[in-house]
C-alpha cells in the first residue's frame, strides 16, 4: 500500500493516544498558536520534535530547544522516521496540505497524519483533566481562554444590542440562520443600506443576563408598531442543519455552553444533534438550557418560534411562490420578503425593489465555514456523516411546511445530494 498523507484530526479527537502512537510531533506555524500548543504537548508528555515555519528560510531559530526549519526539509525529516505527524497551527491549514500533498505527489516518503490546530485543541480539550491531572496552572489556562472568549462574546452580545436599538434604518435580515445572512449583510453594506440582522428575536438571557431585558423587550414591541421591512431565507434543511451544527465550535466558550453531548465520537455527537432538531425547541432547551444556539434549531419550525410568536406573522398562512423562489408578505407595518437561498440569484432585481433601491444589488456569496478554524474538519466530515432514515424523513416525507418552500423536484436534488450519508 502507497504511504500517504492522512487528515487525522478525528483519529486523534476519538483517541488522543494515537499522536504518540504515531511517533514524534511536528508544528507547523511557529507563532502564537505553534508556542501555545507546544507548551500544552509538553505538558501532556508529547515528543515535539521540531517546528516548520517560513521564516526560517531567513534566519536559524529555535523555540525551547526545538530548532525551526523550513517546510522545505520536510520530506527529508519525514525520510529520517523523526516524526509521524504535523500539526498545523496556521490560519489557513489547507495551505500546509495542500503543500503537502503535492510533495508527496512528486515522491513518497512515508506515512504521515496531518492534524490541524482546531483538532488538537479539541482533543486536548476534551482529555484535558486525564492529560493535565494536578497541573493547575495548566487547567487554569483552560478556565481563563474560556473566560476571555465569554467576555469577548458578551461584548459582542452588547455591541449587537446597541447595533439594532441605535441603528439607522428599517431593514431587518431576520433568519434562521447558516442561509446567507453574511452574503446579505455585505449586499446591503455595499450599497450603504443600513440593516440589523440576527437570528432571534429572543432575549439572550445565557450572555446578558437580566440586566437589559426590559431594554430588549420594549424594543422588540416598538418595532412592530413602526415602518418595518424584513429579509428572512430558508434553505436546504439537511444542508441547513450541517452547517448549524458547527456553530458550537465557533469559540472555545461555545464548546462548554453548547455541546451536552460533547465527546470524541463525532458522528455520534451529530446523531444526537439530529435528533434534538426532530424532537424540537423545548428539547434542546432542556439539554442546553438558554444557552443552545439560536441557529441550532428547525428551520422551519423557527418562523413559528420567532415570527409567528414575536410579531404576529403566520407566514404559512400566505401562498408562496416555489417556483419563482420568493414571496412577498404584508402584515400591518411589516413587509416582509421571504426567499429560498438557492434562488436567490434570480430574484435581486425584486428584492432590490422591495428594498427601494434604484439599481439592481449585486450578488456576493461568503462562504464563511471555509474561513474558520475548523474548515478542513467542515469539510472532510461531511464526506462521512452518517444520517438516520428517520431524519430524513422529518423533512422529505409529508412535512408540510417543506412542501410549502419546495417543489418534488428540488427535494429530490436535495435528497440525491445526501444519498451516499443517508443510513
Amino acid at each position: 500500500m502507497r504511504d500517504e498523507i492522512s487528515y487525522s484530526d478525528f483519529d486523534v479527537i476519538q483517541s488522543f493516544e494515537k499522536l504518540s502512537e504515531w511517533g514524534g510531533v511536528a508544528l507547523y506555524g511557529a507563532g502564537i498558536k505553534g508556542k501555545y500548543i507546544f507548551n500544552l504537548l509538553q505538558e501532556a508528555g508529547v515528543n515535539v520534535c521540531v517546528f516548520f515555519d517560513k521564516c526560517a528560510e531567513k534566519n536559524e531559530a529555535y523555540i525551547s530547544d526545538k530548532k525551526i526549519v523550513s517546510p522545505n526539509k520536510i520530506s527529508d525529516i519525514v525520510k529520517g522516521g523523526i516524526i509521524g505527524s504535523i500539526i498545523a497551527c496556521i490560519e489557513r491549514p489547507e495551505e500546509a496540505y495542500d503543500e503537502l500533498q503535492k510533495m508527496y505527489d512528486m515522491e513518497n516518503f512515508g506515512q504521515l497524519h496531518f492534524i490541524t490546530y482546531w483538532g488538537i485543541n479539541f482533543s486536548l480539550y476534551l482529555n484535558r483533566d486525564n492529560l493535565f491531572k494536578g497541573k493547575l496552572k495548566v487547567l487554569s489556562d483552560f478556565d481563563k481562554e474560556y473566560a476571555y472568549n465569554t467576555v469577548r462574546y458578551a461584548r459582542q452580545a452588547l455591541d449587537y444590542l446597541s447595533g439594532i436599538i441605535c441603528g439607522e434604518g428599517n431593514v431587518w435580515i431576520l433568519q434562521p440562520g447558516k442561509v446567507g445572512s453574511t452574503s446579505l449583510n455585505q449586499m446591503l453594506d455595499t450599497v450603504g443600506l443600513p440593516s440589523a440582522s440576527f437570528h432571534s428575536l429572543q432575549y439572550p438571557k445565557h450572555i446578558l443576563r437580566e440586566c437589559l431585558e426590559d431594554v430588549w423587550k420594549n424594543f422588540v414591541s416598538k418595532s412592530k408598531q413602526e415602518h418595518l421591512k424584513i429579509i428572512s431565507v430558508v434553505r436546504s434543511p439537511l444542508d441547513r442543519d450541517y452547517s448549524a451544527f458547527w456553530t458550537a465550535f465557533g469559540f472555545p466558550q461555545q464548546r462548554g455552553w453548547y455541546i451536552p453531548f460533547s465527546s470524541g465520537d463525532f458522528q455520534l455527537m451529530y446523531y444526537q444533534f439530529t435528533e434534538s432538531i426532530i424532537e424540537g425547541n423545548d428539547k434542546l432547551i432542556e439539554m442546553c438550557g438558554l444557552c443552545h444556539p439560536f441557529t441550532w434549531r428547525e428551520e422551519f419550525e423557527w418562523f413559528d418560534d420567532e415570527i409567528k410568536s414575536n410579531l404576529g406573522i403566520d407566514i404559512y398562512d400566505y401562498p408562496f411562490d416555489r417556483e419563482n423562489g420568493y414571496q412577498i408578505i404584508k402584515h400591518g407595518n411589516i413587509e416582509m420578503f421571504l426567499m429560498k437561498l438557492e434562488k436567490m440569484p434570480d430574484v435581486l432585481t425584486e428584492l432590490s425593489d422591495f428594498l427601494g433601491l434604484s439599481e439592481v444589488i449585486e450578488l456576493r456569496r461568503d462562504f464563511s465555514a471555509d474561513k474558520k478554524w475548523y474548515s478542513m474538519a467542515y469539510k472532510e466530515f461531511r464526506k462521512e456523516v452518517k444520517i438516520s432514515r428517520e431524519y430524513v424523513e422529518h423533512y422529505f416525507n409529508g412535512n408540510k411546511k417543506m412542501d410549502y418552500f419546495y417543489t418534488k423536484d428540488e427535494q429530490m436534488r436535495f435528497l440525491e445530494k445526501w444519498k451516499e450519508n443517508i443510513r
